[in-house]
């Protein structure tokens, strides 16, 4: 883990079954800081928060340029979040749409990391 840090960071909403209709996934926002000073912060990064149990095992893989591309940057209550680049105006009542398609590559590219290992066990069997 590098040493990123973002400005306000806290926890907006836990999904408790929405990772395989058994685990839960976080999701967190920080205040995104523009390159320009005079430019008022009004815009929210946003960021996953896994369950370490399931994604520690292939961290390996997962936090590898083909699949997700980002090491985790922080740690807590068992999660292990990650940072998005998904930035938005939108609180959280107003989670933006946006998130559900990052999610969506992050299940598909954790599905093939799976796959990987399977097959990859599969042909140490066979040998």
């Amino acid at each position: 883990m590098g040493k990123i840090e973002f400005d306000d960071f806290e926890f907006v909403k836990e999904y408790p079954t929405i990772l395989a209709g058994k685990h839960p996934l976080r999701l967190y926002r920080s205040r995104f800081s523009p390159d320009d000073p005079k430019k008022p912060i009004k815009e929210y990064r946003w960021h996953f928060g896994f369950p370490k149990n399931i994604v520690e095992p292939l961290c390996p893989l997962l936090e590898a340029t083909p699949y997700w591309g980002e090491s985790h940057w922080k740690e807590e209550d068992g999660f292990w979040i990650w940072w998005l680049h998904d930035v938005s105006d939108a609180t959280e009542e107003e989670i933006p749409q946006k998130l559900n398609k990052t999610l969506e590559f992050y299940l598909r590219s954790y599905n093939q990391v799976i796959g990987f290992y399977k097959r990859a066990a599969e042909k140490r069997k066979e040998k």
